[in-house]
């Protein structure tokens, strides 16, 4: 037999890799500090219209105690 019949050397093809663990699935991480934000800017900003409404109605109030009053 001569060598120039036989077929050419074929390699070992390459094993599968092996796979790694799973991933953890941790959640859907939420944005609690903005949310805080939110909620403590509302806050505010009804406090900001608090010292508005002592005004008037200090001045709803004097405006009614100046004018005589009307007994039966």
């Amino acid at each position: 037999m001569s060598t120039s019949n036989q077929p050419p050397a074929q390699h070992q093809p390459y094993p599968l890799p092996v796979p790694g663990p799973a991933p953890v699935k941790t959640g859907k991480r939420g944005n609690g500090l903005g949310i805080a934000a939110l909620i403590v800017g509302g806050f505010a900003l009804i406090g900001a219209f608090i010292p508005i409404l002592n005004y008037i109605a200090g001045f709803v109030g004097l405006a009614r105690s100046s004018r005589p009053s009307r007994s039966s």
